[in-house]
């Protein structure tokens, strides 16, 4: 009987080292981030004809997330809110380009004057990660700046593949004399999978530093392109007449594939049961190519827009299949990963809009806190009989199952309930005036502490005879 306590003992002993080993590692992370894919984009969330079994995999073995959101609808100021761990407001990059998008007579306001580099006075979360003794390399599309603040004045001690561009002219050879560190790549190469085999390179060379890699694809960002045995094959799988493009599903096809290169490389090469493997899109799809059972669509501020597909998988760490319900941004990135590195936040805490989801890691419930977003510029639509605007200056506001948004154009306001209507087809402001009022004054209190510009001044080019969407 002696003996069988004495193993028990030491089984236990074991199994709770190995725990607390677990529990003190600091892993490798890598963030895989999808440019343009949409919300059902992936198998694994209900997509009818894309087949994304490598993606689907990592969310089987790992956790999906039902409300995942970026904090921006379109490229540059989602990437800039993840870098900061900011919202809008607070590092001033509300769009791609100019913020006076769409003809000039159809804006009723003024909108901001955008920015489009991200100012060298933001510790951004490479920097935040290097400074705790991590290599840090981003693969791929950066378009946070260039010389002035590309990925290497940005913490990261190599850069392939990014500069100012947030998209190539093709997904082909024209692409290595845009963008640096892929000269010696086949002319024949797709994009996506050049980038993929410079970060198995990297994962292959077994570095002595734990090591965070920013992968942010090109795909499925247009112009639409891929392989073309995988556009063969999606002809014969989508039927005629589908809001599903052949090409895009290709691409996405693709995507998944070099995703299941990246995993087979950690688990070959790399430490699989201490890395920490991110899937992510930074904001939604234009609805020309493809469907979201959502409304809205990239630069929209409806959930078609900002609700993205979020995968995170630490192979003996976080619990096999688990679907994770609670509201998350991608602000939550920047306190997560401090956490989990080790990193001291003091200096920048105060100034960060998210919080770090560790608790859940530990079957702990996290607060809930607002997500905002804040759009004072114009996007046009590009979808045929689509309206003329995907997004007019508006702001949004989510908290809980409850969603805000206001328009300055029109001075409106929509609640949603997104448990019951996540399609958000039943504006109930009316009947939930309270409700409304609470979310309203935490909107105006951000926007009112941060300084946020709030477009009021009237266009004098605008014509008030056109009839707007």
């Amino acid at each position: 009987m002696k003996r069988f306590i004495d193993i028990f003992i030491f089984i236990l002993f074991t199994v709770q080292l190995h725990a607390q080993e677990k529990s003190n590692s600091r892993p490798n992370i890598i963030f895989i981030f999808a440019d343009d894919m949409g919300y059902n984009d992936l198998g694994i969330y209900d997509n009818p004809y894309f087949r994304t079994p490598n993606i689907d995999k990592l969310a089987t073995s790992g956790w999906k997330f039902t409300q995942a959101y970026v904090n921006a609808s379109n490229c540059a100021p989602s990437r800039a809110c993840l870098m900061t761990g900011m919202f809008t407001p607070k590092h001033y990059i509300y769009t791609v380009a100019t913020s006076e998008r769409g003809k000039k007579e159809n804006r009723q306001l003024v909108p901001v004057k955008n920015i489009t580099v991200l100012d060298t006075s933001f510790h951004t979360m490479a920097e935040m990660i290097s400074g705790a003794g991590y290599d840090c390399i981003s693969i791929g599309k950066w378009h946070l700046g260039d010389e002035t603040f590309g990925p290497l004045g940005a913490g990261f001690s190599k850069n392939i593949g990014g500069n100012e561009m947030g998209s190539v002219s093709s997904h082909y050879k024209n692409y290595k004399n845009e963008l640096p560190g892929l000269q010696d790549i086949p002319d024949s190469t797709f994009l996506a999978d050049a980038l993929t085999n410079k970060a198995v390179d990297f994962i292959k060379a077994k570095n002595e530093k734990p090591y965070f890699l920013y992968l942010p694809f090109y795909s499925v960002h247009t112009p639409l392109q891929a392989p073309q045995s995988l556009i063969d094959k999606y002809k014969k799988i989508i039927p005629e007449g589908s809001p599903y493009s052949p090409i895009y599903a290709a691409m996405v096809h693709n995507l998944d594939q070099n995703v299941g290169k990246i995993v087979a490389a950690v688990n070959e090469y790399g430490k699989p049961d201490n890395t920490l493997i991110i899937f992510y899109s930074d904001n939604g799809p234009l609805l020309n190519y493809t469907k979201v059972n959502l409304r809205g669509e990239k630069g929209s501020l409806y959930e078609g827009g900002i609700r993205e597909p979020l995968i995170l998988n630490w192979k003996g760490y976080l619990q096999p299949g688990k679907i994770i319900t609670t509201s998350f941004s991608a602000v939550d990135f920047y306190p997560t990963f401090a956490s989990l590195v080790g990193a001291d936040i003091t200096s920048v805490n105060s100034k960060l809009d998210g919080q770090s989801i560790v608790p859940l890691f530990e079957n702990k419930e996290i607060e809930l806190k607002p997500i905002i977003w804040h759009f004072p510029a114009y996007l046009e639509t590009y979808q045929k009989g689509g309206g003329i605007w995907r997004e007019t200056p508006s702001s949004a506001i989510k908290l809980g199952d409850w969603k805000l948004i206001t328009h300055y154009e029109t001075k409106t306001t929509e609640l949603y309930n997104l448990y019951t209507d996540p399609k958000e087809e039943n504006n109930i402001l009316r009947k939930n005036k309270s409700v409304a009022k609470k979310l309203e004054r935490i909107l105006k209190n951000y926007l009112e502490k941060t300084n946020a510009f709030i477009p009021t001044e009237k266009n004098p080019f605008f014509k008030s005879e056109v009839v707007l969407n």
